[in-house]
């Protein structure tokens, strides 16, 4: 996260529980599009989760839901797109956010109890503005509530 804040990385995507110990992992520049599976795409639903709470799992549920209705009436393959919810240490409006503060935010995700459906994936990124995480993650798809 440090590498974040000194503009070293772009982006580090943290998975709770992600390795085969069921150990949360930290990874500086996991492509993102990594997580699509065959063809489906990836849904980065951004905020800053001060708090995280279920109203949160309930965006990314109906983002997910939407996608699927509309792949469905598309005719298309593509369905059960996966989420990531993205912080950024730069936002827009309120400016940057500290080391500390971005890792209380992201050990947020780890809370069994706060999720149905989860653990999800979460992505802490430098850029602030929806144009420039539109260039960090090409062909993903932005939800926005």
């Amino acid at each position: 996260i440090e590498s974040l804040i000194l503009g070293d990385r772009d982006y580090a995507l943290f998975w709770p529980k992600g390795n085969p110990n069921g150990e949360s992992v930290l990874i500086p520049h996991f492509p993102i599009s990594g997580l699509r599976k065959a063809g489906k795409p990836v849904l980065i639903l951004c905020g800053s989760f001060n708090p995280l709470h279920v109203g949160h799992e309930r965006m990314a549920l109906a983002a997910m839901k939407k996608f699927n209705q509309v792949a469905e009436i598309a005719d298309t393959e593509t369905s059960s797109a996966k989420v990531v919810f993205e912080i950024s240490v730069n936002n827009a409006d309120k400016g940057g956010i500290s080391i500390d503060t971005v890792a209380k935010r992201m050990l947020q995700f780890t809370d069994e109890e706060l999720f149905s459906h989860g653990p999800w994936p979460v992505v802490a990124t430098t850029v602030p503005k929806f144009v420039d995480k539109a260039r960090l993650f090409p062909g993903c798809l932005f939800v926005v509530g």
